[in-house]
């Protein structure tokens, strides 16, 4: 039974095949929902109305990611504004914006993806990246014009000199999402739209640097009379930022010769940093959950009644439940008396009844503060006498992310059924707060009669056990013959004793058998009668009895957190105990297992991506020594995510999830681009005559430029993703 408000309905749910688009098919439901409420079921007296779907959370998520696309766009423009000072110059690289993002479009369609929150994702995290090859070759352009070269000469060399370091660059960062493409775990399908939207992306804006920049430059200095300085202060404040700018470049120049005098210095300092990050990241490294929610603005509540409640005691407990919901449904969100209530007003109350279980749905009208009714259903289950409650947030994929199964398994179904219950106490205390049921059940509610043969009279009269339950059946419900079919239908032919539909349960053994023999004799002869209980339904794990108990842990308590509370608390006295000699089995399964598939590979993928960047810096650079100096960005790289991580939990929950690992091996392929520009610069210098120690201090002093306007461009593009809540954001919060 289905209850809205208090009306007692009837639901239909529509789910969607593999492929296809929801936000068609939402579409296509609500237009025939529209034509069947001003027809047919307006006759009737019916109507037709929607409870939820998936479409407004995609819908509110998917212009969540365009707005942020936008918004790091335009800080993106504005860091470039700040470093250029020339309109015309930022309008050049602005326009590797728009076309990369356009061609990344057909990239994805003739790949046949689709655009998604997290394909979107991906864009938002390239929009920062897009305009970095046009930034370094910008620079170097204008640089050799500040020299003295004509314009077209200037952008020839200044492309010529730094097209290297930017391949180079490019291909690092394509190079790590090879194993993230070809992932086979769950999370693989949504590692794979970003790795795709990202790669096209900044393959095509290595284009557009190499081509479409260095001549839409020349065209723009053939404009310019003489040679300008890019940065000309014309305001106080902007000769003072200036100032300050020369200032911190100069500093670093000089701590570099200063580094570079002494071979003490240097391996001190290399030493230091690559340990101290290191040790810092495994210090700092936090809890692992798998998947982000994808938390919807929806509660459920499931109260499991006890065994043998009929339909009238589960339809009090619902009207019950709707009558301590009730205020906070019935109440005008803009009233006074909305205000004074102690929990945010319901937009929807659903409750269905069904055998065994009382199932409560709401839906806050403000979503922000949804998770206050956690707690208050919950107590549901307090409430009622023998009811055990329990309440979740729902999530977009189909299967709770934060659900962890505890198989427990063995000989006989009553044992397993005593283990269960121990099993899920000792989680409740282990873990207050924790959501915990169990598939199929805890009690043996389900009425059975038990039929034991007496197996001596049986052969007397030559029946045997296979027999003796075809009578039974025939006697009840009727035996199974064969059956036939009629007009393309199959009908079922069954044996059916005379009168059986009105006989008692506890008449069946007074009923007369014809044996092989010639004899009739009662069945209660043949058999003992006992009635009984049996499980709801039967679960077998490996052919043995079992019973999941699946427990959602309390919020603040990371997925592997509670598997290794439950592991240490729970299962590993239960191995040790009496019980595993009876035969018990305990296993964690779920989400639990899925994390610890998902967290191997992603080891496995981070060191592949590491040994595929230093192969593929080793045959750019012809060498196996510069690719090493590359490298040693990584760690600080790493140290710097897991900080951020750290510094988001203050203001909000942010755990190191699968899609955020994904970030740790992005940063592989992106951290290094800084260091590319200067080594490569160095190798041109050194190349050219210059001596190993004025290369490596000539490239700093001419790369720090470019790598500060490449560094802002990028976290600013970022910036908005990190920052700015609202649905879908908990999918790219963590990857920012």
């Amino acid at each position: 039974m289905y209850q809205r408000g208090g009306n007692d309905l009837i639901g239909l749910g529509v789910r969607s095949e593999t492929g296809a688009n929801v936000l068609d098919i939402v579409a296509d439901v609500r237009g025939l929902a529209d034509e069947l409420n001003a027809g047919v079921l307006a006759e009737r007296g019916l109507k037709l109305s929607e409870v939820w779907s998936d479409a407004d959370y995609i819908e509110s998520s998917v212009g969540l990611v365009q707005q942020n696309i936008v918004i790091g766009g335009t800080l993106t423009i504005i860091v470039l504004l700040l470093f250029l000072r020339s309109v015309r110059s930022t309008v050049v690289i602005a326009i590797a914006v728009p076309t990369s993002i356009v061609g990344t479009f057909l990239v994805l369609r003739l790949l046949g993806r689709s655009l998604n929150v997290v394909s979107l994702a991906g864009l938002a995290f390239a929009v920062g990246m897009i305009v970095d090859n046009s930034v370094v070759v910008l620079e170097n352009i204008f640089r050799h014009y500040q020299q003295g070269d004509p314009p077209f000469r200037a952008a020839l060399r200044g492309t010529r000199e730094v097209w290297g370091a930017v391949l180079a660059s490019t291909l690092t960062t394509l190079a790590v999402f090879i194993p993230v493409i070809f992932a086979q775990q769950e999370s693989g399908q949504l590692f794979r739209d970003i790795a795709l939207a990202i790669s096209a992306a900044i393959a095509i804006s290595l284009i557009l640097a190499v081509t479409l920049i260095p001549m839409a430059a020349s065209r723009l200095l053939e404009h310019q009379s003489e040679p300008e300085p890019m940065a000309r202060p014309n305001r106080r404040a902007t000769a003072r930022f200036d100032s300050l700018a020369h200032g911190f470049a100069r500093w670093i120049v000089r701590t570099n010769r200063w580094l570079l005098e002494s071979g003490a210095r240097r391996v001190v300092l290399v030493v230091g940093v690559a340990a101290g990050a290191l040790v810092l990241s495994w210090q700092l490294f936090p809890d692992v959950e798998y998947l982000p929610e994808g938390n919807k603005s929806r509660l459920r509540c499931q109260l499991y009644t006890p065994p043998g409640y009929n339909v009238e005691e589960s339809n009090a407990i619902a009207d019950f439940v709707f009558k301590r919901l009730s205020p906070y449904w019935e109440v005008d969100p803009r009233s006074p008396a909305a205000q004074k209530l102690d929990l945010p007003p319901l937009k929807d109350l659903l409750i269905l009844v069904r055998p065994g279980e009382v199932m409560v749905q709401i839906e806050p009208e403000d979503a922000g503060r949804i998770r206050e009714w956690l707690p208050r259903l919950r107590a549901l289950g307090n409430e009622i006498p023998d009811v055990r409650a329990s309440a979740r947030r729902l999530s977009l994929f189909s299967r709770a992310s934060r659900k962890i199964d505890v198989e427990i398994s063995g000989p006989d179904v009553g044992t397993v059924i005593e283990h269960a219950r121990i099993v899920q106490d000792r989680i409740e205390r282990a873990l207050p707060g924790a959501g915990t049921s169990a598939l199929p059940g805890l009690w043996n509610a389900n009425p059975e009669l038990h039929v034991q043969p007496h197996w001596d009279l049986l052969a007397e009269v030559g029946l045997d056990a296979t027999q003796l339950g075809y009578i039974v059946d025939a006697l009840t419900d009727g035996a199974f013959v064969a059956d036939y079919s009629i007009r393309g239908e199959k009908i079922d032919l069954r044996i059916i004793g005379e009168d059986s539909s009105g006989t008692l349960t506890q008449d069946l053994g007074s009923r007369s058998v014809a044996t092989p023999t010639g004899q009739v004799v009662p069945l209660a002869t043949l058999a003992s009668f006992d009635i009984g209980s049996g499980p709801p339904a039967i679960l077998r794990i490996e052919r043995r009895r079992a019973v999941i108990v699946e427990v959602q842990p309390p919020d603040g308590v990371a997925l592997s957190k509670a598997v290794q509370v439950i592991r240490d608390r729970v299962l590993d006295p239960m191995r040790r105990a009496s019980a595993t000699s009876a035969g018990m089995q305990f296993q964690l399964g779920g989400t639990a297992d899925r994390l610890a598939e998902a967290w191997r590979a992603m080891r496995f993928n981070l060191f592949l991506a590491l040994v595929i960047t230093y192969l593929l810096m080793a045959g750019l650079f012809e060498s196996w020594i510069y690719p090493l100096v590359v490298i040693l960005s990584v760690p600080l790289a790493a140290v710097g995510g897991v900080i951020c991580l750290g510094l988001m939990n203050l203001f909000t929950t942010q755990t190191l999830d699968i899609l955020t690992m994904l970030g740790f091996v992005i940063l592989i392929g992106t951290s290094v681009n800084s260091a590319i520009l200067i080594v490569h610069h160095s190798i041109q210098l050194m190349a050219s005559g210059h001596a190993p120690r004025q290369a490596v201090v000539a490239s700093v002093e001419s790369r720090i430029r470019p790598i500060f306007m490449t560094t802002g461009t990028t976290v600013l593009g970022l910036l908005p993703l990190v920052v700015i809540p609202g649905d879908g954001s908990e999918f790219y919060r963590g990857l920012g």
